[in-house]
């Protein structure tokens, strides 16, 4: 069995983070994806490159892996040398940055492409969000699975979670082996490239070139399409929707019209697929299912030491929206517009066995004889992402973790975690239980642990109790966060009369409802209000209620609809 847990450490924000870049102008240098400041095209920021181990302070890794055995009783054998239980912990840290003397040569390259002394490269990117994948056959976590026949069962998965923003800050990750996986990786670990590879797929955010270009989707023939008529209950991984957009492409289903000098530059069809990505898929941050998780770890495996950049996820996958339009929706890239890109960093974790194989401080092999003295440490992580939530949505979340011994009686600890102490513990709390009359070594590890929600608004969620065997509980939040965007045509608008648009959107939170209200004016530029919501994980569903000003003073309403697309056209009028 594999269990996972990812803590980062947060650090101060550089003065560089709030400055948008020009996502269509990167130049590689030296090694690096530089791009240039929307308000000065003098200054650059770059992409940081490098992933590796974290290092303590002695300038050795943040690693150990223990293989361990227990002493068990043979049974009916007539053999006296047998093999006893056991199993691996394997343990590291890893981090991503950039080598200053990368950065050195990265000014001095891009300085040389450019012909020009004046350009400056301030410093890194620093990402609007990230995830982390530890890629390798044996370090895997379990989950339950979803498939039909197999309610109770679980499967192996690449060991996903959120990546902190910052140069430097690191992830800390840490699996569980049965003693056969626990072999083969301690085998691998003598190789030059063992089983362990660790990809950041981190977003970033800037600001698309204008083009004189349009796309033209026909919503019909996109309906006819067998994979999209298949597709809404279905998982996509990204090569999939790259191989969907290049099909629709070519059958014209999907129009590109582009004239001038960017009539068929990369970059140009990054944008174009960003937005069709937006307006048909929506992502979740879990992997793809059993069938489809061999095309994406080949995706994963073909980044590894390097750093790339995308428009789609490797360590997620998408589900397509609900398709309720009809007719056709042209989009017109006339104008700059804000975008998100992905950059992946990726490398192998190397010879550590080769360096470090003779040291106990890195690889050890212990027999855990005499339990009267064990004591077991529950580590338990917050989600990182949950950082920004306190204060906004969430007072506390309290977990509860209870272990019934066989001697009848109960060890009961708790935490509680609010702002003061995520940032006091660094999102490092635990729990501590020992032994007692617990003859079942196994049995011994498991644990049963409860999370309890207090919110904002006074409500409270408390989930069920859970039995586990982790040595780690991450508690992930029930809700997730959903991106509305508000578009219509001004022109449309304009020839029908409007003067503006006021759009409400209700949704529920855990009984309680709530709401958000966007202004929509028209202006000479189509409408793009984008804002967010938070709903309980796996519902989309919400209210939606707009409310036309027009010119002559009149007032024309649509009543509440309901909807799960995400998108909310002003546009048409009833």
């Amino acid at each position: 069995m594999a269990a996972c847990m990812a803590l980062a450490v947060l650090a101060l924000c550089p003065p560089c983070a709030s400055q948008q870049i020009l996502l269509d102008r990167g130049v590689r240098a030296a090694g690096l994806w530089c791009f240039p400041l929307v308000t000065n095209p003098k200054e650059y920021l770059y992409l940081p490159s490098d992933g590796h181990l974290g290092v303590d302070k002695l300038g050795g890794p943040e690693f150990s892996f223990v293989r361990y055995v227990e002493n068990v009783k043979s049974g009916e054998t007539s053999s006296t040398i047998t093999e006893g239980a056991g199993g691996g912990v394997l343990h590291f840290l890893a981090e991503y940055g950039t080598p200053e003397d990368q950065v050195s040569k990265a000014r001095r390259a891009l300085r040389e492409i450019l012909d020009d002394k004046e350009v400056k490269l301030r410093g890194p990117v620093v990402f609007a969000s990230g995830r982390y994948a530890i890629i390798s056959s044996v370090a895997k976590v379990e989950a339950p699975t979803e498939e039909a026949g197999s309610e109770g069962t679980v499967r192996k998965m690449i060991a996903v979670g959120n990546a902190p923003v910052l140069e430097g800050n690191k992830i800390a990750v840490s699996f569980d082996l049965d003693k056969r996986d626990a072999q083969i990786l301690y085998n691998s670990f003598q190789m030059a490239n063992p089983d362990v590879s660790v990809m950041f797929e981190m977003q970033f955010e800037g600001v698309t070139d204008a083009y004189d270009a349009t796309v033209d989707v026909d919503w019909s023939e996109v309906q006819k399409d067998q994979q999209f008529r298949a597709g809404v209950k279905l998982f996509w991984v990204g090569a999939d929707v790259d191989l969907a957009f290049q099909r629709l492409m070519r059958n014209n289903t999907i129009k590109l019209t582009s004239r001038g000098e960017h009539a068929s530059t990369e970059a140009l069809l990054n944008t174009v697929y960003s937005k069709l990505l937006e307006l048909l898929f929506r992502k979740v941050d879990e992997p793809p299912p059993p069938a489809q998780r061999e095309g994406a770890l080949d995706s994963l495996m073909k980044l590894i030491g390097g750093s790339k950049t995308s428009v789609f996820s490797l360590t997620g996958s998408y589900r397509l929206k609900e398709m309720n339009s009809s007719g056709h929706t042209v989009m017109n890239f006339n104008h700059q517009a804000p975008a998100k890109r992905a950059s992946f960093i990726t490398f192998n974790v190397g010879d550590l066995y080769k360096r470090y194989g003779g040291s106990e401080d890195y690889f050890k092999a212990v027999n855990l004889a005499d339990p009267v003295y064990s004591q077991r440490e529950v580590l338990v992580s917050v989600d990182g992402s949950l950082l920004a939530d306190f204060d906004r949505y969430i007072n506390s979340v309290t977990v509860t973790v209870k272990k019934d011994h066989e001697s009848g009686t109960s060890t009961v600890g708790e935490v509680v975690v609010d702002r003061g102490t995520f940032a006091e513990k660094a999102n490092r709390f635990s729990v501590i239980y020992g032994w007692n009359n617990d003859a079942d070594r196994s049995k011994w590890l498991e644990y049963g642990y409860r999370v309890k929600w207090s919110f904002r608004d006074g409500g409270t969620l408390e989930e069920d109790w859970r039995t586990t065997n982790s040595p780690m509980i991450n508690v992930m939040p029930p809700y997730e966060r959903r991106e509305i965007s508000v578009e219509g045509d001004p022109q449309a608008m304009k020839d029908a009369g409007v003067k503006y648009a006021l759009v409400r959107v209700n949704y529920d939170f855990f009984g309680r409802s709530r709401s958000r209200q966007v202004l929509a004016k028209v202006k000479g530029t189509p409408i793009e209000e984008k804002f967010e919501i938070i709903q309980p994980r796996g519902e989309y569903q919400y209210q939606y209620e707009i409310k036309w000003h027009m010119a002559d003073g009149k007032e024309v309403t649509r009543p509440l609809s309901t909807d799960a697309s995400g998108l909310i056209f002003v546009d048409e009028l009833p």
